[in-house]
């Protein structure tokens, strides 16, 4: 991917192409070190979310749910499609949310029942 970005370069403004890669990756945290599972790199115009939904859809197609007991997932992935994604294949899921979000997590409360068992 690319993108332009301004600096200053000897005290003028100065507008370079940026070249730079984001990926998403599934690893396994249950072992005394991460285990990678896949790495999928993310496309241009693609989010994070879809990368990641493609990157399962790659792992469970071929292996089934098998290294996929619990998938944990930052606030962001709290989206239907992603959800959904995670109930076909009948995937448990926590979804982090943090307390600088509050509407988000009120929301989260509401829509479960209640704050989470810790």
């Amino acid at each position: 991917m690319e993108r332009k970005v301004a600096h200053k370069v000897d005290g003028e403004w100065r507008e370079d192409i940026q070249y730079y890669h984001r990926m998403c990756a599934i690893t396994v945290v249950s072992a005394p070190f991460p285990i990678p599972l896949g790495i999928r790199f993310q496309k241009n115009g693609e989010t994070e979310v879809a990368c990641t939904l493609a990157l399962l859809q790659d792992l469970i197609e071929p292996w089934g749910r098998r290294f996929i007991d619990i998938l944990v997932a930052d606030a962001m992935y709290l989206q239907t499609p992603f959800l959904r994604a995670m109930e076909a294949p009948r995937l448990e899921w926590v979804i982090h949310l943090k307390e600088t979000q509050p509407e988000l997590l009120a929301e989260a409360e509401r829509s479960t029942g209640g704050k989470p068992d810790y």
